[in-house]
């Protein structure tokens, strides 16, 4: 795909409905290979990867926000990683991330291997996203209890 097809994917996703934008977060994990998480209150786990004991392997989120994610953004994630303890966070901003943000995720302790994307990395399958992709465990599709990630 293109840079210019792709920016107007992402014009239409940022400046979609919050329901719309949920309905895109849910089909971006599926399409990661992710268990989707449920609609509504999701807990900041937009989808997961279990073990066949579910235990949290593969954390994804995603804010299809219109302006780069800051540092707010950026606590929620950091203390989610911090809380559930993926071994892979992939989490997908609908701009990017500013400086603060950046400088907090690089924080995360290194048994998170943390992928910031962008929804132009994923439409045009940018090598982050790719790289990003690799190092996803195949999902076994187990149950997966998302009431445990409400705090």
């Amino acid at each position: 795909m293109n840079s210019y097809d792709a920016g107007l994917l992402v014009y239409g996703a940022i400046y979609a409905s919050p329901y719309k934008k949920q309905i895109i977060g849910r089909a971006l994990a599926e399409h990661l290979g992710y268990t989707p998480g449920p609609a509504g209150k999701d807990g900041s786990v937009d989808g997961a990867i279990v073990d066949t004991s579910d235990v949290l392997i593969a954390h994804f989120q995603s804010k299809l926000s219109s302006v780069s994610l800051t540092i707010d953004e950026g606590k929620i994630l950091h203390s989610d990683l911090i809380r559930l303890k993926p071994q892979i966070c992939i989490y997908i901003a609908g701009v990017g991330y500013d400086s603060s943000f950046l400088r907090l995720i690089s924080t995360v302790p290194a048994i998170t291997a943390v992928h910031l994307l962008t929804l132009k990395d994923v439409f045009m399958r940018s090598p982050k996203f790719n790289s990003a992709l690799q190092l996803l465990p195949s999902n076994n599709l187990a149950a997966i209890d998302w009431s445990r990630f409400h705090i």
